[in-house]
């Protein structure tokens, strides 16, 4: 609701969102007024801005915390999307609000949401490089919905160095935006397998990290050697995918406490659309298991072996 100060009353909604028009310059900076004689184009802007905070200020009364869930690799290839995907599917079945959020350099998930919101990453990256608080703003207009999944997200970053010049601060704006907005249960966050700064905003922010590992010598080296000098040990769950049924001896399971397995699938060498990985119920339902698992737990260390 947007009126002057002679206006003001008692009979007005206290539901609703109040803004008041300054017809002098004597704005008060944070305050809930606006100068009514400005452009149209700023003054509109300034008014959507405002309407956000007090919106989320009376959201933040009632909303519960939002679970961040980071899906991480110290080595590519090794199925962080396909998890990512199916976490996020199966939560949202279960009424949960999902938002899936890509910080890859080059997204798998493009396959997917292909042409639904092309440009939208480079939209909010340049909002966010003008003013933060409108970026906020934008990225309630930017996000899309994927009727298939159920979850929404922003379409994928689809140019390599828009995702190698995006600053830490930048991904921790969104993620923040995010979590601040109350609108998800959880955010699920599909990483690249490097050290990038976006990436580590994403790692210091998350509740949890799926750390995924295949049984070969490569994945156990490089894991080791990543995790020997890796800042959020605390978060990290090991999540074995491609299982076979041998156990991983390689990592010595006393050292690597290993919170789940998921099954190698052979069809998936071949994969044209991601709907094939998502719609394989004894992959679904055993990252569920290994949801409910971590769940149960109690969040604490991993060690691990010092690196060969």
């Amino acid at each position: 609701m947007l009126y002057t100060s002679a206006f003001k009353g008692e009979w007005m909604p206290q539901s609703a969102v109040q803004l008041v028009l300054i017809e002098n310059n004597d704005v008060e900076q944070g305050s809930d007024e606006v100068l009514k004689f400005q452009p149209l184009r700023k003054l509109l802007q300034i008014v959507g801005v405002l309407a956000s905070k007090q919106d989320q200020r009376g959201l933040s009364l009632y909303r519960g915390s939002t679970e961040i869930i980071s899906v991480y690799s110290a080595i590519g290839n090794r199925g962080k999307t396909a998890i990512a995907l199916n976490l996020a599917l199966e939560l949202a079945k279960k009424e949960k609000r999902v938002f899936y959020l890509s910080l890859e350099s080059v997204s798998t998930a493009l396959l997917q949401f292909q042409g639904t919101g092309s440009q939208q990453f480079s939209k909010w990256l340049y909002y966010v490089r003008q003013s933060a608080e409108i970026a906020a703003v934008r990225l309630e207009q930017l996000k899309s919905h994927d009727g298939f999944l159920g979850i929404d997200y922003l379409y994928p970053m689809d140019h390599l160095r828009e995702a190698q010049e995006m600053e830490r601060g930048e991904a921790g704006l969104l993620i923040d935006t995010l979590i601040s907005s109350g609108a998800y249960d959880h955010i699920i966050i599909d990483l690249d397998s490097s050290f990038h700064p976006r990436i580590e905003a994403a790692l210091e922010r998350s509740g949890l990290i799926w750390w995924v590992i295949t049984n070969d010598r490569i994945c156990y080296c490089k894991t080791s050697i990543v995790l020997s000098d890796f800042t959020y040990k605390d978060q990290v769950k090991f999540v074995m995918n491609k299982f076979t049924g041998f156990q991983p001896d390689i990592y010595e399971q006393e050292q690597f406490l290993i919170a789940g397995y998921l099954p190698y699938i052979p069809e998936w060498k071949h994969i044209q659309s991601l709907e094939q990985l998502l719609s394989l119920r004894i992959f679904s339902d055993q990252v569920m298991t290994i949801y409910h698992k971590i769940q149960t737990e109690d969040k604490g260390a991993n060690t691990w072996k010092q690196p060969c």
